[in-house]
């Protein structure tokens, strides 16, 4: 005879287990609750009015505010502030960093340090102004200050964005020279640099030293932190050539021009002739 099959009676469940899932529900249903009550009174009460804005920089008060994107009644917790920073440092060259932190209940404070051009890259008869992170600052008629770059040619000039060269290792190289400069506190006294194809780099200190770094195969750290330590125990008048490209250093002085000896003029008498 076939075995009968038996089913078992689903047993109730019990009270414990009862009160159990019930202080699971209503445990996520007052999170949600809270979370809801929260996000209701940041969408309501941090609302945007007033901007804080510190830090020197040549541009005004209104470009500031408008280069954000923001507008009054804009939620201060509801926007990206990574964003709203990347856009301000592309519209507004000059800046160099900025900074927006949230002062409660409706202030945004809008801390910004401007940078400046270092050096100028001649470009169809004017130059590319350049700070020394190789961000492109503006276009000018004169390098002003700024230290005048030979050798290399631009591809893009965007105002805002990095340099782009047509010798992508030119870019590569300027950059790191520019930033090891500005680390040793040696920038603000070169006023050229010239490049020589990709690599090949001379600078010129204080308009009279001439300083042959040659290519730098990764030593750029090391040749301008020696480059300080023999400036240093120069006199300030010195000129010469500080040639660097090899492993031994040297120093060869300018020689000092010999300004000629006056011939004396003789003398002449009332007739014209000599007395």
């Amino acid at each position: 005879m076939p075995k009968k099959t038996v089913k078992r009676r689903a047993q109730p469940k019990t009270a414990g287990g009862r009160r159990r899932g019930f202080g699971f529900v209503y445990a996520v249903v007052s999170t949600l609750a809270v979370v809801g009550v929260v996000l209701a009174g940041v969408t309501v009460f941090f609302r945007l009015e007033s901007y804080e804005i510190t830090g020197l920089t040549r541009y005004g008060r209104t470009d500031i505010i408008v280069a954000t994107g923001l507008e009054k009644g804009d939620n201060l917790y509801f926007f990206n502030k990574f964003s709203v920073q990347k856009d301000m440092l592309s519209s507004l060259p000059y800046i160099g960093e900025v900074r927006l932190t949230r002062k409660l209940p409706k202030t945004l404070v809008i801390t910004v340090k401007e940078t400046e051009a270092v050096v100028a890259i001649e470009d169809g008869g004017n130059y590319v102004l350049v700070d020394a992170t190789g961000k492109v600052l503006e276009r000018a008629s004169e390098p002003g200050s700024a230290a005048v770059v030979t050798g290399v040619e631009l591809t893009e000039v965007r105002l805002g964005g990095h340099m782009k060269t047509v010798l992508p290792r030119q870019e590569k190289t300027l950059t790191e020279l520019l930033s090891v400069l500005a680390s040793h506190g040696l920038l603000d006294r070169v006023s050229a640099v010239a490049l020589e194809g990709a690599y090949s780099v001379t600078l010129t200190y204080m308009e009279k030293i001439e300083v042959r770094l040659g290519f730098d195969n990764g030593k750029t750290e090391r040749k301008i932190r020696a480059l300080g330590e023999v400036l240093a125990k120069l006199p300030g008048d010195t000129a010469g050539v500080l040639d660097m490209t090899g492993e031994d250093y040297r120093f060869v002085p300018s020689r000092p021009e010999v300004s000629p000896t006056p011939t004396p003029v003789p003398e002449m008498g009332d007739g014209g002739s000599e007395t």
